[in-house]
């Protein structure tokens, strides 16, 4: 049982590709705040009005309902906009 880098794992001679088609397309709150190392307080906190109007790059967040969910990938691009700001 081998890896290759570019093309996935290797298992009993056949090569699977590793894509994100294999994760949910939004995560929810427990998972968005593991991933970004708060407490579910802190990223609730963080999608209330009042800290998004105050924030120059509030955090990305979907409601279904009354759930509040994240996109992977928008909370990534999140990461990296913030971190452009306080390379400046």
């Amino acid at each position: 049982m081998g890896e290759n880098p570019t093309l996935g794992k290797t298992f009993l001679g056949q090569t699977r590709e590793i894509t994100v088609q294999n994760q949910p397309l939004v995560i929810s709150i427990s998972e968005a705040a593991s991933l970004l190392g708060l407490t579910k307080e802190q990223l609730y906190e963080l999608t209330r009005e009042r800290s998004r109007v105050r924030s120059a790059h509030p955090i990305p967040f979907l409601r279904l309902g009354k759930r509040i969910a994240f996109r992977r990938e928008s909370l990534e691009q999140w990461i990296s906009e913030l971190e452009k700001v306080v390379r400046q």
